[in-house]
């Protein structure tokens, strides 16, 4: 089994503390959940109907309590890990639907690519917190 970096493992411990931070400030639910609700709510005013049957199905399937971190800019794409403007609590049901639905996802801003305004804010080399 490979052993983490020194550097990695002080990350991690930093994420690790992140975490326990949202947790105590009671910020800890599905934040994607949240987004493609008003994002449904918006949808359905502009009567774009077959993009919000698309994003009800990520909310349907939501739980609310959050099984881990989304990251908006993936760290296999060099995004932060312990970022807070990076990160988002989220079940693992809407986390999927943000792979699925790539592009929907990306114009909602849950999705950071190569190009964006964010793109460089968002990155590993930024800091913590």
């Amino acid at each position: 089994m490979k052993q983490r970096s020194a550097k990695k493992e002080k990350e991690m411990a930093e994420r690790r503390t992140l975490v326990k931070a949202l947790i105590d400030a009671h910020l800890w639910e599905c934040q994607i959940a949240v987004v493609l609700q008003r994002a449904m709510i918006l949808q359905s005013l502009d009567r774009g109907e077959s993009e919000c049957e698309r994003i009800t199905d990520g909310v349907l399937g939501c739980t609310h309590e959050p099984s881990g971190i989304h990251e908006l800019r993936k760290r296999s794409a060099g995004g932060s890990l312990t970022l807070l403007a990076n990160l988002l609590p989220a079940c693992s049901h809407c986390n999927q639907w943000v792979e699925s639905e790539p592009e929907i996802a990306h114009s909602l801003g849950l999705v950071c690519r190569p190009g964006d305004p964010t793109w460089f804010m968002l990155g590993a080399d930024r800091g913590g917190f």
